[in-house]
């Protein structure tokens, strides 16, 4: 069963904010019990003003006028909701409000994108990449509320320069657990994940066009080091007393062994180890490759 919208307009002086002995006339639009006000720039005595009426007494030819204004301005926000109702929209007060304005309603933000990415990624990417996305994303909101001193932004309001900000402020940020801040790699790879998320949001339609069309990402190429033979027997042969740092040493030197990354190793279980053709003791896992968006 549909239920019944209730919808209403009243007119209110506020006194305070009127000027020269003079009320302040706003409009105050209630729908489902939803609430918005605006003020109508028009002025009224006190005491030209019915209360019981919600308008002024018509004195003269310029109460008169004022409201005749009253009348359209109620008649175009009542059109403004039957406008919802026909559309079968759902309708509260302030979208009311924004379509009489001519404020297109936005619904999409930088927020409940970034949520929509998470909830849908979660059982997809690996936890580690989970981890660098959630990274990721307490950055961007740092950000915003710095450079914009706000919590959220609409997705339309996304563009070149908020990339081009948005790296700067990484590049600049400076973690108070440990002394040095990103490297180029470091503000790229945040980079990189936000652009994976904005192409989610034009997949879904929910961005127009995507701002990072026009940007690139400038990884430093980086020659991996290695260990020589020497290096290596050193460190396994290195007695460690805190046993933390020892099984730490243990997994490395398994891994240089193997050639297994850390989080397979993490994974192995008894499982995984199998008597091969030969006899020997053989490791058989799958390699832990995350999925990306």
């Amino acid at each position: 069963m549909r239920t019944k919208n209730t919808f209403g307009i009243h007119y209110v002086l506020r006194s305070s904010r009127g000027g020269k002995g003079k009320s302040a006339i706003y409009v105050r639009i209630v729908v489902n019990k939803t609430r918005s006000e605006m003020s109508l720039k028009r002025s009224v005595a006190v005491e030209e003003w019915n209360e019981a009426k919600g308008m002024a007494k018509p004195k003269n030819d310029s109460l008169k006028a004022l409201n005749s204004y009253l009348e359209e301005i109620r008649s175009k926000l009542t059109s403004s909701y039957q406008e919802f109702v026909l559309e079968s929209e759902f309708v509260n007060a302030d979208a009311v409000k924004n379509r009489f304005l001519g404020v297109e309603e936005q619904k999409h933000t930088l927020n409940s994108l970034m949520d929509y990415h998470n909830l849908h990624m979660i059982e997809v990417l690996a936890i580690g990449t989970m981890k660098n996305y959630y990274t990721t994303e307490k950055y961007l909101k740092e950000f915003v509320a710095k450079q914009f001193k706000k919590e959220d932004l609409y997705l339309t309001e996304l563009n070149y320069e908020f990339i081009t900000l948005f790296e700067y402020f990484l590049r600049k940020h400076q973690p108070v657990d440990h002394q040095k801040g990103m490297t180029n790699n470091g503000v790229m790879k945040h980079l990189e994940r936000f652009r994976k998320v904005i192409r989610l949001g034009v997949k879904m339609e929910w961005l127009d066009k995507d701002p990072f069309v026009m940007f690139k990402l400038k990884f430093n190429k980086v020659e991996r080091g290695f260990l020589t033979k020497e290096e290596l027997f050193a460190i396994e042969d290195k007695e460690i007393k805190i046993p933390r740092i020892q099984f730490a040493r243990d997994v490395f030197v398994f891994s240089c062994y193997t050639g297994m990354a850390y989080i397979d190793v993490m994974q192995l279980t008894p499982h995984n180890v199998i008597k091969g053709i030969d006899g020997n003791k053989w490791i058989k896992t799958l390699r832990e490759k995350p999925i990306q968006p």
